[in-house]
């Protein structure tokens, strides 16, 4: 291995985590309401969320991975599209993971949330998922299922978020 390929790793792995905190930032400061239900759903039901970001992940990806080996550059298209949605319910979730860890690091209100807490937030999630070994096989894909899964459970109506919420107190 040449010194040439591991700087490339490198900068690979250093540009990726700060794509993935501009994404998580980004998210939580554009839609502050929906990754504030995000960051609910996962203090409050941590599981369901691992839980519903798996049952609707795997098949999505495992339709995308059949798309992709079609030959028909249509559907390689509908497969990009699919994994770019799939990417921006994340990104959701994501950001309310961020809004939750930064909230604890400031120890303040869920609903006057500011920049350098969702950054710090985003920074520790995304540092931790950097962890050899255990952050690259267990922590990172169970963070992404997870904000995945309430992406998808924030996706539904306020009315029945509200429903759920007031039915688990």
């Amino acid at each position: 291995m040449l010194i040439g390929d591991v700087l490339a790793v490198l900068s690979l792995v250093v540009t990726t985590g700060i794509a993935l905190l501009c994404a998580m930032v980004l998210s939580a400061l554009l839609f502050p309401e929906r990754t504030t239900r995000a960051a609910r759903q996962i203090e409050s039901h941590p599981w369901k969320c691992v839980m519903s970001g798996l049952v609707v992940m795997v098949p999505v990806l495992l339709l995308c991975l059949a798309l992709f080996q079609v030959p028909n550059p249509l559907a390689r298209t509908a497969a990009v599209i699919v994994s770019l949605v799939v990417v921006l319910v994340a990104a959701a979730g994501s950001g309310g993971l961020a809004r939750l860890v930064g909230q604890r690091i400031k120890r303040g209100h869920i609903d006057d949330q500011s920049l350098p807490e969702v950054a710090m937030g985003s920074a520790l999630v995304i540092g931790t998922s950097l962890l050899p070994l255990a952050g690259w096989f267990l922590l990172a894909p169970l963070m992404l299922v997870c904000s995945f899964g309430a992406g998808v459970r924030t996706m539904r109506r306020p009315s029945q978020v509200k429903q759920v919420l007031t039915e688990a107190q």
